[in-house]
């Protein structure tokens, strides 16, 4: 019997010789992933790679069942919050919450798991990055763009290829299931961030910082 681990293992050889064959990355990525049934049991999937997972027919799970991570009580005063957009840009901004979502709506259902310990299925509404960076003029060879949230908070900062950023596989939110973010969720913007795990979905986010390259570090 094919283990698991034996299929991805296969998968990624056939993906490996397709690439040297020229094929289109978007469409190895579909290659790549296991569609997964409607009434799947989200349990199951809390070892899985959601890199590898296609979550496009799996129900929404409803808000009251979301599991958190990290911090969970950061308090904000939506009066005195403002999004800032530094590092390699024409001008740095600064936006308020008003200013975010008076910008066209991106919506997204998106599968969310934190390794070994949960999995669900939001259904998001936010803004693009994009859209946001073309405000302060992103800098030429700019390809990587780090999120951070405030002081305290785990999972301070990640980093996201502006690639992935242009495709719309990492959005901001500020709504989930059609509600205003909750603060254990990260109000007032968080990163929603398809094929990535949970600990890479930053909360309370109060920074986008535009890098030239990937740092080593």
């Amino acid at each position: 019997m094919t283990t698991r681990r034996g299929f991805i293992n296969v998968c990624l050889r056939t993906l490996a010789v397709l690439a040297t064959l020229g094929v289109p990355e978007t469409v190895l990525a579909k290659i790549a992933k296991r569609i997964l049934p409607p009434k799947t049991d989200l349990r199951s999937l809390t070892d899985e790679n959601p890199e590898y997972l296609d979550a496009s027919q799996l129900p929404v799970t409803p808000l009251e069942k979301f599991d958190t991570m990290g911090e969970t009580n950061r308090e904000i005063d939506i009066n005195t919050w403002r999004l800032r957009i530094t590092g390699q840009v024409d001008k740095e901004i600064s936006l308020t919450y008003q200013d975010i979502t008076a910008l066209p709506k991106v919506g997204k259902k998106v599968l969310l798991i934190c390794p070994g310990v949960f999995a669900y299925v939001g259904q998001y509404t936010g803004v693009s990055i994009i859209d946001i960076l073309d405000q302060a003029g992103v800098a030429p060879g700019s390809d990587i763009v780090r999120i951070m949230g405030p002081q305290g908070v785990r999972g301070i900062s990640k980093n996201f290829p502006i690639k992935d950023l242009q495709s719309g596989k990492v959005i901001l939110a500020y709504q989930v299931n059609g509600v205003t973010l909750p603060q254990k969720h990260g109000y007032p913007l968080r990163v929603v961030a398809d094929e990535y795990y949970g600990h890479d979905w930053v909360k309370y986010v109060t920074e986008v910082h535009v890098l030239e390259r990937n740092p080593k570090t």
